[in-house]
């Protein structure tokens, strides 16, 4: 296995948090409740195969912080 650069490493960060940014735009603009696109009660994050977050968006800090666990007690059922 090939080890990733630190450029390379801050590149994929840098996208990751990007695109997780725009997901939450997405949801607010395309939210069909006004509980998410007024008063932006959600969170976003994008996780990998495990599980584990690799990025989130903005948000209720309540609901990112329940991210991970919540994906990863849907990926253990």
């Amino acid at each position: 296995m090939q080890k990733i650069s630190q450029f390379d490493l801050d590149i994929i960060q840098s996208a990751l948090k990007a695109i997780s940014e725009e997901m939450f735009l997405v949801v607010k603009k395309t939210a069909m409740s006004p509980i998410i696109y007024e008063i932006l009660d959600m969170g976003v994050g994008i996780a990998d195969k495990k599980g584990d977050l690799l990025t989130s968006g903005a948000g209720i800090p309540a609901f990112v912080g329940m991210l991970e666990r919540s994906i990863k007690t849907i990926l253990n059922h």
